[in-house]
Parts: structure tokens; sequence; C-alpha cells
């Protein structure tokens, strides 16, 4: 009898700040057709567990993998969303559409400390703006999540609790994730007629871990003006890249064909290099298995919650735990009590709050549902007022 011996080569570990135990269930994670081929090649198996992806590799008598995979070997792998509900409790600064995605690797330069596979959280600047969903490193290393808007010309520091909630450390899926998907060839328009177009492609390099390599370059002339041209990348392998055209934004992007009619929210790229640091390394020198449990942490949503009572009811709200308080809102009917602070939603409830209709208590008050969100005119001055997403609940009392 043959024993054939399998250990973990890495992991992935799906984590969402919204439930309770942190791992997140709502994604399919499936490797692509070429990672497919890598995987039989290297004898090797992947598998999903709830939110939790592992690949498998034979080992020989000698403890390391059968076939030792090259030195930058990629395993690529899709990431379909199962549940559509993710986007109303999870803090996304970007929406997944026209051909906009998040991109996941071990490449990524995160200098938080652990295996992520997201990139750096942004350091509070304030002389940016921010909006309702930004997140922010302070010098200290805390991360602040904005609840409302935050203008250059009116900077509000994260330490400002009109304006910022701080959220537990980690590191986090943001703006700095997403990336546009483009196939190896499309036609590209111009905002007006050109002769001629110049293009500017950048790939990864090793040595600065960014993506500072030229790949392409060149300017292409026209035999007449023209309105657009075909943009052809196909000599680029599949991966991540940055792209600017005529000196314009630097556009981080995606190549992929695979992905030509998929609906895909994001993509775990990952290499087995011998240059990357030590936490994300998969092998040491001697080819014997480091197994890194690689990480995505996605942040919960936090939003103000109104509560609207039945009408002619008039009521107050408090907070036993004495963290959260509620005001009335005079402008609106049926009478509304809406948090002063945003509140994160969570998949445990808050036990806590007591509502008071005189001479009735209510102490088993339900909690906000990410299924219902709606706008709000928050008002903070005469002067400041602005739209908000906010979680309403409507109660029967």
């Amino acid at each position: 009898m043959i024993d054939i011996k399998y250990d973990t080569f890495f992991s992935v570990e799906l984590l969402n700040q919204y439930f309770t135990d942190l791992t997140c269930p709502d994604f399919i994670v499936i490797p692509s057709d070429k990672t497919r081929l890598t995987l039989a090649g290297l004898k090797m198996i992947t598998r999903q567990f709830s939110s939790q992806i592992l690949t498998g590799v034979e080992l020989n008598s000698l403890g390391i993998p059968s076939v030792a995979p090259k030195d930058g070997v990629n395993f690529t792998f899709f990431l379909k969303l199962n549940n559509s509900r993710f986007v109303n409790y999870t803090n996304l600064p970007m929406a997944p559409t026209n051909g906009m995605l998040y991109y996941f690797s071990n490449r990524n330069n995160n200098t938080f400390g652990g295996t992520d596979l997201t990139g750096n959280l942004n350091a509070y600047d304030s002389s940016a703006s921010y909006h309702p969903g930004s997140l922010v490193v302070s010098p200290a290393g805390d991360v602040y999540q904005a609840w409302r808007k935050s203008d250059a010309g009116n900077p509000n520091s994260f330490s400002e609790t009109d304006y910022w909630f701080k959220i537990a450390n980690n590191s986090y899926v943001s703006e700095n994730d997403a990336v546009k998907w483009l196939p190896s060839v499309l036609q590209y328009s111009f905002p007006s007629v050109q002769t001629s177009v110049t293009l500017m492609v950048k790939g990864y390099e090793s040595g600065t871990r960014a993506f500072t390599g030229t790949v392409l370059s060149k300017t292409i002339p026209f035999s007449s003006p023209a309105s657009s041209f075909t943009l052809d990348l196909s000599v680029l392998a599949p991966g991540r890249y940055s792209l600017q055209i005529d000196g314009g934004n630097v556009i981080p992007i995606y190549l992929n064909d695979e992905l030509y009619g998929q609906d895909v929210f994001g993509v775990i790229d990952l290499y087995c290099e011998s240059t990357l640091p030590a936490s994300y390394k998969m092998l040491d020198p001697g080819n014997h298995l480091l197994s890194p449990a690689y990480k995505i942490f996605f942040p919960n949503r936090i939003l103000l919650w109104k509560y609207v009572l039945q009408h002619n009811s008039a009521g107050t709200m408090i907070d036993n735990a004495g963290i959260y308080q509620f005001a009335t809102d005079p402008s609106l009917t049926p009478t509304s009590l809406v948090s002063k602070m945003p509140i994160p939603f969570a998949e445990a409830p808050i036990k806590t709050f007591k509502l008071t209709i005189n001479p009735n208590e209510y102490n088993a008050i339900p909690n906000a549902s990410p299924d219902r969100l709606s706008s709000y005119q928050f008002h903070h001055g005469l002067a400041d007022e602005e739209t908000l997403t906010i979680s309403e609940i409507n109660l029967n009392y």
C-alpha cells in the first residue's frame, strides 16, 4: 500500500468584522483555468471550507514537495459573491461594477505586520478629502472609519467623533485594493480626437515591491485624427499592472481574459517567490513548507440608526451600557429617535437599549437590519447639513 502524505502549502481566510466569529462565508472561491493546470502539475489540491481556502501539496519522504515549485510560480483564484446582503453590512469603498474589482496578493506591500493580502491603509492627511466609509490610520497606528464627509478645505481630524469612528485595528480592505479589469484587447475612446497616443504600462518589481517596472512604453501615431484606437495589451501575461495614457492619471488595472462574461468580485493572486517578506513566503531555501495563513479582512459598516415610533407616540431611548445616545428629530413625523453617533452593523445584537413611552418601558428593542437602509438629512448646526445613508427601524409601539 502506498502512503501518500499531503500538507498545507498555503491557506487563505476570509474575515468580516460583522460576524461574531469574524469568519466570512459569503464567497465561492474558484481557481483560474491556468491555476488548475498548475495545481495538477505540482501535485497539489485545493478545497474551500466555508470561509477558508486550503491548498495542500504532496510530500516526498524528505517532507518536501514531491514536485518542487519554481520560484515565481503563480496561483490565481476568483472570488464570486454568493450573498447579496454582504454589500449592505460591509463597508466597501467601491462598488464592484463597470469592470471594477478587488485585487488581493501576497505581493502587496502590506506593512501591517501579518499575512494580510490587502494593500496598506492610507495615513490620515489633513489636506485630503474623505467621504463616509473612508479608512485612515492615525500616527499612533489606530484605524478610523469616516461616517461623514470631510473636505480638504475644512479638515476634520480623526480625533473628531462628529466625523470619525475608531474601529478595531486590522488591515482592512480599502480603496487601495480596487483595480479596473481590462480585456487584453479593447477599443479605447478619447475625450477628443487625437493624432497619436502614448502608452505607459508598469509591472511589479521585486526590488521595490511596487508596480514601478516599465513593461510597455510606446507612442502610436495615427494616419488621420482618431476618436478611438485599439488598445492591445495581449503581449502582457495575465496579472496586475498600472496603465497611463497620454500622461493622464495612472490607473491600476488587472488583465485576464478568463474574466470575460464572469461576475467576479475580486481576485486572489499568490506567488511562490523567494523575494517576498518572511511571513509571506511559501517555502524556505530548502523547499520546506512554511504554510503561510493569508488573510483578507473586510470592515463592517457603521452608520446612524433611526427608530421610527408609531403615530402619536413620543418616547426616549437610552443605552444601559452608556455607549450610545439617541435624540428626537423634531423635523420628522412620526416621532423618530436617531443615534447621535454611528453604530456598527454586527451579527450579535445589542441588548442594552431601553425605550420609554410613558408609562411603559421596552427592553427587547430590535436592532438595525442591513436589509433596511434609507437616506437621512443630517443636521449639525444651522449651516452644516449632508445626506447620509442610515438604517431605519420601525417599531409597533
